[in-house]
């Protein structure tokens, strides 16, 4: 089970699963000291808050998966939908979005008569030991909800980092302009992308020649799933009059 599909079920039967908990703690001597780590760490409110931004932040990226494996999907519309997905986690970071997290899950703590979450403990260092292994001073938070909000902003910046990181790597960016001189007419080719199919000793006069002649041939064209479907449907004899877009 995925992430958030499984934080959302916890989160949705959260009083369920700490009664079950509290009933094998005293009813199954086999299993009750794993199950009192469990209610444990269950009646914590800080458990509950982390369930909760796990929940909201890969709902999002989990549907954002399912859409890329797709087979029609085209890497110019997973773009789209990357940059779709980055702008609503950005859109999480504002301040508004965090207070109702936080009210949110303050009430469930006082609903369920959870833990209070409270600050980690600070290490404190001996001066001279910081200044000779050259440490930071340890930020000092003036509430809990400071601390969370810190918290909250570094996941959120964690995953809107690991997502532009895969996005903007360059053999992406290329497979994107092999893409656009496949699916867009020959015309309306950028630089970028001509400078990337000529790499591949593609001819762009060349190329839009056979896309016309391939016009009838191959009448989906909405993707590069359709261009190689078409394209393995070709006799042999017929698959020689295009070298061009059999390279491609």
């Amino acid at each position: 089970m995925r992430e958030a599909s499984l934080s959302g079920v916890l989160l949705n039967s959260y009083p369920a699963v700490l009664d079950v908990l509290d009933t094998v703690v005293y009813d199954c001597k086999d299993n009750g000291p794993k199950a009192r780590g469990l209610l444990d760490q269950f009646s914590q409110g800080n458990v509950l808050f982390d369930i909760k931004i796990t929940q909201m932040v890969f709902s999002l990226t989990e549907n954002l998966n399912t859409t890329l494996q797709s087979k029609t999907q085209t890497v110019a519309g997973a773009k789209v939908a990357v940059n779709v997905v980055i702008q609503c986690l950005t859109s999480k970071r504002l301040d508004i979005a965090f207070d109702g997290v936080w009210d949110e899950v303050e009430q469930k703590i006082k609903e369920m008569d959870l833990s209070k979450p409270i600050l980690p403990r600070i290490r404190i260092l001996l001066k001279r030991l910081e200044q000779a292994q050259n440490l930071t001073a340890v930020h000092k938070f003036e509430s809990l909800k400071q601390y969370y909000r810190k918290s909250y902003h570094e996941f959120l910046d964690n995953i809107i980092n690991e997502i532009e990181d895969r996005f903007e790597q360059s053999g992406f960016e290329k497979y994107l302009h092999l893409e656009k001189s496949l699916l867009l007419a020959p015309g309306s080719l950028d630089e970028p992308t001509l400078t990337t199919i000529s790499a591949f000793g593609i001819d762009a006069a060349k190329l839009k020649q056979e896309k016309e002649f391939t016009t009838q041939l191959i009448q989906i064209r909405k993707s590069v799933e359709d261009y190689v479907n078409g394209f393995k449907q070709m006799h042999p004899e017929t698959k020689g009059l295009f070298p061009q877009l059999h390279v491609l």
